[in-house]
């Protein structure tokens, strides 16, 4: 599945893609792993950067593990 959105770089692509095609809550770095796999030249620090831009858009929310809060 393609998504286009429009402003989002091909790394934030990758980074949104593993998140929506997942039936599970993923970590930073298991996005990191799903997404290098895609895009095997991404770097952690960009994910984890992609991460914090698609949250302050609103295109994906986080979630804190059972006992933590954000």
């Amino acid at each position: 599945m393609k998504f286009e959105i429009v402003g989002l770089t091909k790394q934030r692509r990758t980074v949104l893609q593993v998140i929506r095609e997942s039936d599970e809550h993923l970590t930073a770095n298991e996005v990191f792993e799903r997404a290098r796999q895609l895009l095997p030249g991404i770097a952690f620090a960009t994910v984890y950067n992609s991460l914090r831009y698609l949250k302050h858009e609103g295109l994906i929310a986080a979630s804190a593990p059972t006992g933590e809060h954000r």
